[in-house]
């Protein structure tokens, strides 16, 4: 074979390998961007260091499927309007329908609950002035560690523990389902209970910044706040001596939870009202 020919074939293969592996590089560069969460949802890591900011917006939050654009609808209109599940972050402004103390455009902020996209719900939360968080009511107890791991991410959120941000969580679809809000309020607050626990055993091994979100959780033990967070060999482990997680004690933020059923029109008053009451 002509050495010229050689010569050749091996520059077009050498070029295509280069040409090749250039692609597969910028295709797995492309596959990393963006927010890494594992698969309860939870985000990689929160915002540290908590600057404050203009409050201007309701964040509506939830796993998949929960109801969350349909209710913007709902609030906006008045008008029931089948949606599938959203894969991008949804910004809506609008007066509420109805509305009696609050009658200027309020801006919505619907977070998709897919566990890839919950990582916007960080810095959206940053400027909420309060929180819609829905639960499915007929999934609630397949659902509930996802549930709850996601509602510990938003409690824990610096903004929410330094603006004390009110959440409205709203238990939708109880119009046809066995569970209503006072059930599905007590599973999740035996679920934040079993997971505030075990972050309390492992204070030791985790960053002091998580320390201090755990603390926000934790500070209603029989001991004292001041030594929440320190080790004493004497005494049994703080984590079993804690009293019992509670919405009411061992939050910053206030936390209503209610029945709804945003199809059937069931307490859509009461979100209304929880919104106005935002914008006093």
């Amino acid at each position: 074979m002509d050495i010229s020919i050689i010569v050749t074939l091996f520059l077009v293969l050498g070029t295509a390998a280069l040409l090749y592996l250039k692609f597969v590089k910028g295709r797995n560069e492309n596959q990393n961007e963006g927010p890494i969460q594992n698969d309860e949802g939870s985000d990689s890591k929160q915002t540290k260091k908590f600057q404050p900011q203009e409050q201007t917006q309701v964040v509506v939050l939830g796993l998949n499927d929960t109801g969350k654009t349909t209710l913007l609808y709902k609030l906006k209109s008045g008008e029931f309007r089948e949606c599938y599940s959203s894969q991008k972050m949804n910004i809506m402004k609008f007066p509420l329908l109805g509305a009696k103390q609050y009658t200027n455009e309020v801006q919505f902020v619907d977070i998709p609950g897919h566990s890839r996209m919950r990582a916007n719900s960080v810095q959206e939360i940053a400027r909420a002035k309060g929180i819609i968080f829905l639960v499915d009511s007929l999934l609630s107890t397949t659902r509930m560690p996802s549930i709850a791991m996601y509602l510990y991410n938003v409690l824990t959120h610096p903004a929410v523990i330094e603006q004390q941000i009110p959440l409205l969580l709203v238990c939708n679809k109880s119009a046809t389902s066995l569970y209503h809000a006072k059930d599905i309020r007590k599973l999740l607050e035996r679920e934040l209970d079993s997971m505030v626990k075990t972050k309390k055993r492992d204070i030791g091994s985790i960053s002091a910044d998580d320390q201090d979100l755990v603390y926000e959780l934790v500070e209603t033990t029989e001991k004292s706040s001041s030594n929440l967070l320190e080790s004493d060999s004497d005494e049994e482990d703080d984590a079993e001596t804690m009293k019992p997680f509670n919405f009411d004690t061992n939050c910053r933020s206030p936390v209503t939870c209610i029945d709804a059923d945003v199809v059937k029109q069931v307490n859509i008053d009461k979100i209304q009202k929880f919104v106005e009451q935002l914008h006093k």
